[in-house]
């Protein structure tokens, strides 16, 4: 990472695991669960109820701001696969020359 003092997750574990991770080491293994505690399943309905009431506050991209982002994702990938496909033809065609 350019900013070491900057945490971040690492692409192969999403950081919803290291939070459980976390959450789980957090607890010592001689640490029985209390009655008081809510069970795995009333945690999990929780959790599902607070996603949806975040993904409400979520400010959503127009239909138009949408296209324009798509319509730009697929130039920039047309482009350097037109790109690529030169610089690969002009490699392929130096190397048989080399060989030949």
């Amino acid at each position: 990472s350019p900013k070491p003092q900057v945490g971040g997750s690492n692409p192969s574990c999403p950081a919803i695991f290291y939070l459980f991770w976390m959450h789980l080491m957090a607890k010592s293994p001689a640490q029985a669960p209390t009655s008081t505690e809510k069970n795995i399943f009333a945690r999990f309905a929780q959790y599902v109820e607070d996603s949806r009431m975040e993904l409400r506050k979520v400010t959503w991209p127009t239909l138009k701001d949408t296209r324009k982002a798509t319509l730009a994702v697929v130039g920039f990938s047309a482009i350097m696969a037109v790109v690529l496909g030169l610089i690969d033809l002009g490699l392929s065609a130096l190397v048989q020359s080399i060989l030949s």
